[in-house]
């Protein structure tokens, strides 16, 4: 239990918070029943009781049978406020007022009479109710489509389904027209001329993909997109739709492939032919080099389009990136990361080819093996690091110095304190004198360019090295003697 809470008389004497525009707007177009609804839901949710939450308490407190409670949601679904995502068993969601696309408005008698016969004509197959009524005046009245506008959405929506048609659904397609501008006769009227046009287009595509199922108002939408939008042909859509087919192709995989072909500016069957084939082989690159990373992922996607695609457009090919990952692999890098920072350097360096990229590394080679000739000869046991490349290519590369007399000045300044720095020091003198043989070299005194700094026997014994052990013991004789 938590350190503080509630006493029962508290939690009796709380709150039921009532949205205002549930009052301004939704009062007074609730019957008796809903109301109750309404609000012992948002009751037994505030409170935050599971047992009042249950269709039993419902049923108890409000002396409703479920068949009530069940209408009474249905009633508070229609006017926009509530959602109900199941009924067996029964579940609801309450939505925010203020999310709510329209809010009822008193409806002057008789002002929408040629429109209701309209619209009733339209639906001849069941009756259409005043609550279903109300949502269309709604529509007009608070986002001023056109009543001839909404008859033609209707007839719009008959010809996609039939005239027994949901009225959730002739919502639902309004609502997108009003979103997309379509709010006047003449804009209907456009509208349902290109469905007339299209209609016969869509269902091709429906065919290509190995589907039966009539035109939907969502898959005119998806071709208009494709398009006018995104600038597709038919033919170049009705390609792609056919290598959907067999594969659960559906409109929502259509309009993922034709996007990612506009993406990367694939319009014509043949650009698209080809990136298929280029795909393939980004598969097969992408599972060569995440075998030589030693590497697996579950979905290689991502890697081709944050790694392969990118390395590709840098001039890599397949065998090169899959034999820069081995390298990667021996070197300690085993991801597609820090594989992709090397590739970043090669770059930057001018390697692209395989060839050029071997040559690089054997050239690394002999250069590190000289290094450490050069570190040998000054006396200094241990490995090559970056400042001694560093110094390395400020000697050959910019100074023009050659190995062999690097290797030379090296053994002389072997006999010296600090001999990198003297190393350092001596080739500046060959390099501002003109010396770049060891023959001119050997006519020079080191102790002329760097003084008389060399290391001495005396200086050899004072530097010995010492085991703990014999440490030990001349602490121990130290703390031994008398003072």
């Amino acid at each position: 239990m938590g350190l503080a809470r509630f006493s029962k008389e508290l939690s009796a004497s709380g709150y039921t918070l009532v949205d205002n525009m549930f009052i301004g707007e939704y009062l007074q177009s609730c019957d008796e029943k809903a109301l109750k609804v309404y609000l012992f839901g948002l009751y037994a949710i505030g409170s935050g009781n599971e047992n009042l939450n249950t269709l039993s308490k419902f049923e108890d407190a409000l002396s409703m049978n479920e068949n009530d409670i069940i209408c009474a949601f249905e009633f508070l679904e229609e006017l926009g406020i509530i959602e109900v995502l199941s009924k067996s068993p029964l579940e609801v969601k309450y939505i925010p007022l203020s999310g709510v696309y329209g809010k009822p408005k008193k409806i002057k008698a008789g002002k929408y009479n040629e429109f209701t016969k309209q619209v009733q004509t339209l639906l001849p197959d069941r009756m259409i109710t005043l609550n279903e009524f109300n949502e269309y005046f709604n529509l007009i009245e608070i986002y001023h489509i056109e009543p001839e506008a909404l008859v033609m959405a209707i007839k719009y929506c008959t010809l996609i389904k039939n005239t027994n048609i949901n009225y959730r659904y002739i919502l639902t397609v309004a609502k997108s027209w009003i979103d997309r501008g379509i709010t006047t006769l003449a804009a209907a009227e456009k509208e349902l001329y290109n469905f007339s046009k299209q209609s016969g287009e869509i269902k091709e595509v429906l065919r290509a993909l190995g589907l039966r199922s009539s035109a939907d108002y969502s898959d005119i939408t998806l071709l208009n997109k494709w398009t006018e939008q995104l600038g597709f042909t038919l033919n170049s859509i009705l390609y792609c739709a056919k290598t959907l087919k067999g594969n659960n192709g559906n409109m929502k995989k259509l309009d993922s492939l034709l996007t990612e072909f506009f993406k990367y500016k694939k319009f014509s069957i043949k650009e698209i032919e080809d990136y298929i084939t280029e795909k393939q082989k980004y598969k097969d690159t992408a599972y060569a080099i995440l075998k030589e990373l030693g590497e697996y992922l579950p979905n290689i996607d991502p890697a081709i389009q944050n790694y392969i695609l990118p390395w590709t457009d840098k001039g890599y090919d397949g065998q090169t990136l899959s034999q820069i990952a081995n390298y990667c692999f021996k070197a300690g890098i085993k991801t597609l990361e820090g594989m992709n920072k090397f590739v970043i350097k090669l770059h930057k360096l001018g390697l692209i080819t395989l060839e050029s990229i071997n040559e690089y590394i054997q050239q690394q080679y002999e250069t590190e093996k000289t290094l450490q000739k050069v570190l040998d000869a000054t006396g200094l046991a241990r490995q090559v690091n970056f400042y001694d490349r560093s110094n390395y290519n400020l000697w050959s590369n910019i100074w023009g110095i050659n190995d062999e007399l690097i290797l030379y000045a090296a053994n002389l300044c072997r006999e010296y304190y600090n001999p990198l720095k003297n190393l350092h020091n001596l080739l500046s003198y060959y390099k501002n004198n003109n010396i770049f043989t060891t023959l001119k070299a050997q006519k020079i005194s080191p102790d002329s360019v760097l003084g008389k700094t060399q290391k001495t026997e005396k200086d050899d014994f004072a530097k010995r090295e010492y085991t703990k052990e014999e440490l030990n013991a001349m602490f121990t004789s130290i703390e031994d003697y008398e003072v």
